[in-house]
């Protein structure tokens, strides 16, 4: 478990395919098992990136509605971080 909180991306207000190219490059510049929180409002890139994550080899630990939009918890791939 980690002891600080995790990166934060904001994409709040973003609604292009950019986003997901953006969580990508977040994503690859972490350690395996490390998390990435991205802030979104766009009701569909809350439900379609886990699936785009899942995809490349990365979880989604966790999406939850937010007041200003969604909040995701993501994780890079591969075996956790000590």
């Amino acid at each position: 478990m980690e002891s600080s909180s995790p990166p934060l991306l904001d994409l709040r207000g973003g609604d292009s395919p950019v986003l997901a190219l953006l969580v990508r490059q977040a994503l690859s510049g972490l350690a395996p098992g490390q998390h990435l929180e991205v802030l979104l409002t766009s009701p569909r890139w809350a439900r379609d990136l886990p699936v785009i994550v899942r995809r490349a080899g990365d979880r989604c630990l966790g999406c939850r509605e937010t007041g200003e939009g969604f909040s995701l918890l993501l994780a890079r791939g591969g075996p956790p971080a000590p």
